[in-house]
């Protein structure tokens, strides 16, 4: 479980599971919208762990703002993945040592090829990172409605065991309820923490509300 806390909250908020927070005051909204956004551990939105308290880092944290435009394939995201797979190779020693030695006959082939030339060329030995970029390995895409390309965020966030929250913003005004059942559904299915931050109410939802005196309450709770 995950605890959420910034000015106007008497104590910490809980985000577990599929967890919608409605702040009815457009002031307030905005200022934690760009809380994550510019999230650091000196600010004044608190992030942590409820088991130990360890404050999250900016780095495990995706905020999704824009749900059509947010790059899957964006270099820090691709960083982690190709993190992940340097991870995979490393923990299957044959593996890694083929792939070697094929990077090593392919410097050679080219390394004689430079010798050769009438330049005067240099040349460095590639590594399997640099084989992963070459490869252009990146993720594949293929929503074709706006629940799809949540589900996809979804599943790309779940597959990254570093990342500890997953946060989306204003995005149920695009959904039917039967859409945000569904994927309410889905994510209790994969078992992990996503925020749904909204500006105004959603009917039949459980969600925790804000309103503009900043009363909390838990509506459609189980």
């Amino acid at each position: 479980m995950i605890k959420i806390n910034f000015p106007i909250l008497d104590e910490s908020l809980s985000i577990e599971g599929f967890t919608v927070l409605v702040l009815e005051n457009t002031t307030i909204f905005s200022n934690l919208v760009k809380n994550f956004y510019d999230y650091s551990e000196c600010n004044s939105l608190k992030v942590y762990m409820d088991t130990d308290y360890k404050e999250l880092k900016k780095r495990e944290i995706i905020l999704v703002t824009d749900i059509l435009g947010f790059d899957l394939n964006s270099p820090s995201l691709l960083k982690i993945i190709y993190d992940d797979l340097l991870n995979q190779i490393n923990e299957k020693p044959q593996v890694k040592l083929e792939i070697e030695q094929l990077a090593n006959k392919l410097t050679a082939l080219i390394s004689f090829e430079c010798l050769e030339n009438e330049f005067d060329l240099e040349y460095d030995e590639i590594t399997i990172l640099e084989i992963l970029k070459a490869l252009g390995i990146k993720l594949e895409t293929n929503s074709s409605s706006i629940v799809d390309r949540m589900i996809e965020i979804i599943q790309v966030f779940r597959c990254l065991p570093k990342m500890k929250l997953l946060v989306f913003v204003n995005c149920f005004s695009y959904l039917s309820v039967s859409e945000i059942n569904s994927l309410q559904e889905y994510v209790l299915l994969q078992q992990i923490n996503v925020l749904f931050l909204e500006p105004r109410k959603v009917k039949e939802i459980p969600q925790i509300v804000i309103d503009e005196d900043y009363y909390i309450s838990f509506e459609n709770m189980i």
